[in-house]
């Protein structure tokens, strides 16, 4: 009789209800003590319970010079005001250690508060405008975006002492909100020619795309910082008023309860777990408080319990709608370029950069790319999905088709060359065990498999082709698309002995990157040409394909990485870019079927 008390698992817990997916999931709103003078675009400063808010209007023309202080509990006008009345002004830092700028009308004005009186500063900002984001600090702020007018892409920073302009917002917009820190600042939502629900983040140098929020909107107030951010009301668009709630986690928005008052160009201070709004149109007094309970169950990644009330198991794990958001710029521009690993820890390799091969080779850790040992020989086209960050290879590839070279983490050593010297071919596997199949042009069906030691010929893909792409291993592998000479779009999947022809992609597609550290029945495709140079992306679960997020960038030649939950996409021939951008699944509760 079986032993039972040797097996090793873990108790399932029985819960009557799901754990919150966050903290901030668990939040409510509750009314605050009401404003003396009710406002609306106006600017805040602090936490949510020592809070101070500035200017703003209550009438048409009235433009306010007045300071209120909050305690938790009550506001006080303070003595103190304004040197410059305005409104839709930027203002950042705490109760008392605080700065104002901008404004309607276009004001280029700077005042510090230091708790007792405003000083204009002798230092103001390069270009006047309103309705800007702001972010930060007292001594360390930004303002970005706004309305000059026109509307702008323009950033400037604040050292305590002068502005400076830093660099643009990839896209222009105004009347949108912001968080964070100077080092680690987000803005998000606004207007350009529509509502916008776009958001960028701020490393104190360059910005990145972030996630969209899930109401496109503008007005809005917002608080937090970069990975806990938080955005409550607005238009959608305005005059369409809201009291939706979203939160950021770095990658993505959450909605999470929504306030009790709709309201627009009301201002907000505090954190995801503590934070207020006050004000808005049309000159509200009242304010709301967000609290996040001190205690709450909160999923953790990989977790699965049976919910007694739905008798359902459950578990919280990747499974939402993936986002693209930028990643670390690549060194060398190229294209047509080895690639392997994932997307923390990849491996780029080879390639054109531009109209002569390279042999450089770069790692990524997920934040940075680090050049490393070169190859021996410089060629591109090479088969591009075999391996991981240590443990590669670049197989074919021109000039010198039949070339294979192993790296082991460091450098790169000759290996047994290919039997058929092709380029442009699809691959898969490990770099013990692998696959590489067509190439060329003209398309050629041919499929050599390899041991670590040497490659042998196994049975032919169905449709020959080149410039198609794959994932999986040397006995479960999958490949799509490609070329033949015309675009193709048929799908086939390798058993280990034979190929099968499935379910075809949606568009035809070549040169595109995938996921190639993704498997025979979950694999992703990103960009390529489609027949024109494309962003689009599609999913492969093992039967059929269907479309997910779109890459910002078009992208056509691309090295890829990842996996269907965690993908990346470097490099471009059309445009020729360092960029790369990252693909994540965020977590979410799923529920278990029997299959």
């Amino acid at each position: 009789m079986a032993d039972y008390s040797t097996i090793k698992g873990f108790e399932i817990q029985s819960l009557a209800t799901d754990p919150d997916v966050s903290e901030v999931a668990a939040g409510t709103w509750a009314s605050g003590g009401n404003l003396n003078t009710g406002r609306h675009q106006a600017a805040a400063s602090g936490t949510q319970t020592a809070t101070s808010m500035f200017g703003g209007a209550n009438a048409p023309g009235a433009l306010l010079t007045a300071t209120e202080k909050y305690n938790g509990t009550a506001w006080t006008t303070s003595p103190a005001t304004l040197n410059t009345g305005r409104k839709d002004l930027g203002g950042v830092g705490t109760q008392d250690a605080a700065i104002a700028f901008g404004g309607d009308p276009a004001v280029t004005a700077t005042e510090v508060f230091n708790g007792t009186a405003w000083t204009t500063s002798p230092a103001t900002m390069n270009t006047g405008r309103k309705s800007m984001s702001s972010f930060g600090t007292s001594t360390a702020a930004v303002a970005a975006q706004g309305n000059t007018p026109p509307i702008t892409a323009n950033v400037e920073e604040w050292d305590g002492t002068s502005w400076s302009e830093e660099t643009n917002v990839p896209e222009s917009n105004g009347q949108g909100a912001g968080c964070g820190i100077l080092t680690a600042g987000l803005i998000f939502g606004g207007y350009d020619t529509a509502a916008n629900a776009s958001s960028f983040e701020y490393d104190g140098t360059n910005w990145a795309a972030g996630g969209d929020l899930n109401t496109a909107r503008w007005n809005l107030a917002g608080f937090g910082t970069q990975t806990s951010g938080m955005a409550f009301g607005g238009g959608d668009p305005s005059p369409v008023i809201g009291a939706y709630t979203e939160n950021y986690n770095g990658s993505a928005w959450t909605e999470v309860a929504d306030g009790a008052t709709k309201r627009e160009t009301a201002a907000g201070a505090g954190t995801a777990p503590a934070g207020i709004v006050m004000g808005g149109n049309p000159a509200l007094v009242a304010t709301e408080e967000f609290a996040a309970p001190a205690t709450t169950s909160v999923a953790q990644e990989g977790q699965v319990w049976y919910n007694t009330t739905s008798t359902v198991l459950k578990g919280f794990a990747q499974a939402g709608t993936g986002a693209w958001a930028s990643g670390g710029d690549v060194n060398t521009a190229r294209t047509q370029c080895g690639s392997a690993g994932t997307q923390t820890a990849a491996l780029l390799f080879l390639g054109e950069s531009p109209y002569a091969d390279k042999n450089r080779t770069e790692e990524y850790d997920g934040s940075t790319w680090t050049e490393t040992n070169n190859a021996n020989t410089a060629r591109q086209a090479v088969a591009i999905t075999i391996g991981t960050q240590t443990t590669a290879i670049a197989a074919g590839g021109t000039p010198g088709g039949a070339l294979n070279e192993q790296y082991d983490g460091s450098c790169w050593a000759e290996g047994n060359n290919l039997n058929t010297p092709l380029y442009s071919r699809g691959a898969a596997g490990s770099s013990t065990a692998a696959l590489a199949w067509g190439g060329t042009p003209p398309a050629q069906s041919i499929n050599e498999s390899w041991n670590g030691t040497s490659w042998s010929e196994v049975n032919n893909i169905n449709t020959a082709r080149f410039k198609c792409n794959g994932a999986g291993t040397q006995t479960a592998a999958v490949t799509a698309g490609g070329q033949a000479p015309a675009f193709q779009a048929i799908t086939e999947t390798w058993d280990g002995t034979s190929w099968t022809e499935v379910g075809n992609l949606n568009a035809v597609a070549t040169e595109y990157s995938s996921a190639n550290a993704g498997s025979s029945t979950a694999w992703g495709v990103f960009g390529g040409a489609r027949p024109g140079v494309s962003a689009a992306c599609e999913e492969w679960n093992g039967t059929s394909w269907s479309a997910v997020a779109s890459m910002a960038t078009a992208r056509q030649a691309v090295g890829g990485g990842g996996t269907t939950l965690a993908g990346l996409a470097s490099c471009s021939n059309a445009p020729l870019t360092t960029a790369c951008e990252e693909f994540t699944v965020p977590n979410a509760v799923k529920t278990f079927t029997a299959t």
